[in-house]
């Protein structure tokens, strides 16, 4: 139930902007409501960054430089 629940909350985040920390060179990082993104291409590691979120795979949000 909880993983169902997860999944529908991310996917109303799905076209939302959101502000990303970027913690990785992969561009991975976290949305201040602790959701974690990945950012594509990756860019601003260390910084916050907007983000348009355009998807979900495997529990994580997909996004691009907003």
């Amino acid at each position: 139930a909880s993983a169902r629940r997860r999944a529908a909350w991310l996917e109303t985040l799905v076209g939302s902007e959101q502000r990303v920390l970027v913690e990785r060179a992969d561009g991975r990082g976290h949305a201040e409501n602790f959701a974690e993104v990945t950012v594509t291409p990756p860019r601003h590691v260390g910084r916050i960054a907007r983000v348009r979120i355009i998807g979900v795979s495997d529990n994580i949000l997909l996004g691009v430089p907003a």
